[in-house]
């Protein structure tokens, strides 16, 4: 039983159904098609072809919500982009004095959303305004990728977000025309990685930048990204977010 068709191409390992034929499995039950255009139903036909019988498409919607992520870098050729926001009732993202707005059980909520994702990126307005570590705290989990968008290399190398006990795990996307000594001294000081990209314009360090496959980057793996604060703002209307995830606060900003 598979959520996913098997394989028929080598990539990492040789090709699933050359296994399965191997142990003599007579049946096959899988949720789902491959996307991936290298296998795309051509699993299923290796199969049949050796007599092994095939079952698809059992409990297919459930399989894709959880195979979503994968999905998306085959067939969008980036990560599942789930943005979170937490605003105050006259539509606020910010009220002075308060560092959060949403309830304990809604943070909660937020630190179960970052176990579950691969990597959480945030702009450099909320490095600066609220220094987050962007580690699961509230619940048991694990760490994500913390990824930075910052064009002009301006987060202190004193921020939480690289002072993490695994800093190589931050990956700061800047400018190819950032100053070049502030991004020098964060690398030395910090450990993080500092991926250039996108220069020329206002927002050039956007999202969509850092969501790009980057082999030098740790991100490049990553299947589910999560925006969260202000750090959406670039991203273009078409096709950039996959889902939203709103926690409303019962307070007003004024």
């Amino acid at each position: 039983y598979t959520t996913l068709e098997p394989c028929a191409h080598t990539g990492r390992t040789p090709p699933c159904v050359d296994a399965i034929h191997e142990a003599g499995v007579e049946r096959v039950v899988a949720a789902m098609r491959d996307p991936d255009p290298r296998t795309d139903g051509k699993g299923f036909r290796l199969l049949r072809a050796a007599n092994i019988t095939v079952t698809q498409g059992v409990l297919e919607p459930a399989a894709r919500k959880l195979n979503e992520g994968f999905i998306s870098r085959i067939t969008k050729g980036r990560p599942f982009v789930v943005v979170k926001l937490a605003t105050t009732l006259d539509g606020r993202v910010a009220v002075k004095g308060r560092r959060y707005l949403s309830s304990k059980p809604a943070l909660k909520e937020v630190h179960r959303l970052r176990d579950r994702s691969d990597a959480v990126l945030v702009g450099i307005g909320t490095v600066l305004a609220d220094d987050p570590a962007l580690t699961v705290r509230e619940v048991k989990g694990r760490d994500p990728l913390r990824v930075i968008v910052d064009t002009d290399a301006r987060t202190p190398p004193t921020a939480k977000v690289v002072r993490a006990k695994d800093p190589q795990r931050t990956v700061i996307f800047v400018a190819r025309d950032a100053d070049a000594r502030r991004v020098k001294r964060l690398v030395a000081k910090t450990g993080s990685t500092l991926p250039r990209c996108c220069a020329g314009s206002p927002s050039r360090a956007s999202t969509p930048c850092s969501q790009r496959r980057d082999r030098r980057s740790p991100a490049r793996s990553c299947r589910r990204v999560w925006p969260t604060g202000c750090s959406f703002s670039p991203l273009p209307s078409r096709a950039a977010v996959d889902r939203a995830r709103s926690t409303d606060s019962t307070a007003s900003s004024t």
